[in-house]
């Protein structure tokens, strides 16, 4: 994909630019409409989940025909095989809640491959990883994998994850960063700021081109998918609201879910709609069997939450932000008796409008009232050690601004 010429609307360029930039029209899709955010993608509001599938979509097509077109190269002694094999092929997911680390495939220099060598296969083929042609500032190849896996492993994932799969009671709540439980988006967000290397990964302009991108949005839509088999009545949002800018939308849109989902067209020529693609009929069966026992199993009593959390009351840090008060992007961090107890992540994308969300604080704030009000204490008796600490991506620590709410 990365060889093929950046004219090509399939070419790696031009699929990874749809999210972001370089800003242009992509398959005759309507010339721009937006004046601000001029990237495909949009950002806190309700489109976002529906959005990235066709995108992962897309994705995944044109991988499946390139291992094809690669498989058909193959000695006819194992090409049929190579062929099933390809055509099988799926967008990886990277289940960043299983395991809080980057994904071992993207972080060597070198991996062997299987290559096609006179009648057979030959496991010597190695691919220099990252290319030679690119530069690269020093420091970063040391820095990388080791700062993001402190990163993720450091944040309670799993936690807040379940909490966004039991307590959301309908599809903006469960996705969004502008309701009030977790969302997975906010989560996403996390993903974006915890893994990046140099932070290219955190900005919506560049983070398409990022190879953890697709495995971070195929993860995020195989959970959407989760929670359809799971509230299919919450599916998806069927409100209607005016959205943020985009390339295909000016700021202001009314949107519904018959909106388009700009620039992928669907069967007949026609847009895909948040509607068209919520339809998951003909998806793998055993999850609409397995989904609920799934989520249950993995995050849940066996294995998200700990046993005492299980037996008292859970706490979260629930939070309001005014994006246009806070330097994007940035991490808006709560302390509890001088311990970082979590963040948020503000995005770049949108701009404005009010940010909010919660995250799980249970462990902390059990362990501060142990420490400090007995068995007995409540969360008031501990308000006065809880502090407020915003941070650029500089690391520069932000004066906080009135805008902010944290209880």
């Amino acid at each position: 994909m990365q060889d093929m010429d950046s004219d090509d609307k399939l070419s790696y360029f031009q699929t990874a630019g749809i999210h972001g930039m370089p800003y242009i029209q992509w398959d005759n899709a309507g010339l721009r409409q937006g004046s601000q955010w001029l990237g495909y993608c949009p950002h806190g509001e309700p489109l976002f989940l529906p959005w990235h599938r066709p995108y992962v979509l897309l994705f995944e097509e044109q991988l499946v025909q390139h291992a094809t077109d690669i498989a058909e190269t193959y000695p006819e002694s194992v090409r049929d095989q190579y062929i099933d094999a390809a055509k099988s092929l799926r967008a990886p997911y990277w289940d960043w809640a299983a395991d809080n680390a980057v994904p071992p495939a993207s972080v060597p220099d070198m991996l062997t491959i299987n290559v096609a060598s006179g009648d057979g296969i030959q496991s010597s083929g190695a691919l220099n990883q990252p290319s030679p042609k690119l530069r690269y500032t020093p420091g970063f190849s040391e820095r990388s994998p080791y700062s993001a896996n402190n990163n993720l492993r450091n944040r309670n994932l799993k936690g807040n994850l379940y909490a966004a799969f039991v307590y959301a009671r309908d599809f903006n709540q469960f996705a969004m960063t502008d309701n009030n439980g977790v969302g997975l988006e906010q989560i996403h967000n996390w993903i974006h700021g915890d893994a990046s290397c140099g932070q290219q990964f955190w900005q919506p302009d560049l983070s398409g081109f990022d190879p953890l991108f697709m495995r971070n949005h195929a993860n995020v839509d195989r959970l959407w998918a989760y929670w359809q088999y799971i509230k299919p009545a919450q599916a998806t949002f069927t409100n209607s609201y005016y959205g943020q800018s985009r390339f295909g939308s000016a700021q202001g849109t009314l949107i519904t879910p018959d909106s388009p989902l700009q620039p992928f067209f669907g069967t007949q020529s026609r847009m895909h709609t948040t509607r068209s693609v919520a339809n998951i009929n003909g998806w793998a069966t055993h999850l609409q069997k397995s989904a609920t026992a799934l989520i249950n199993e993995k995050c849940g009593n066996q294995g998200w939450f700990s046993k005492r959390a299980r037996v008292s009351s859970q706490y979260f840090a629930r939070f309001e932000i005014d994006r246009t008060h806070v330097e994007r992007p940035s991490t808006v961090a709560v302390f509890i008796d001088g311990t970082k107890a979590g963040d948020v992540t503000v995005m770049p994308q949108p701009p404005v409008g009010i940010m909010k969300g919660s995250f799980m604080i249970d462990s902390f704030v059990q362990d501060t009232l142990a420490r400090t009000a007995g068995p007995n204490g409540t969360v008031a008796s501990i308000a006065h050690l809880v502090s407020i600490e915003i941070t650029k991506v500089s690391r520069m620590i932000l004066v906080i601004d009135p805008s902010l709410a944290v209880n």
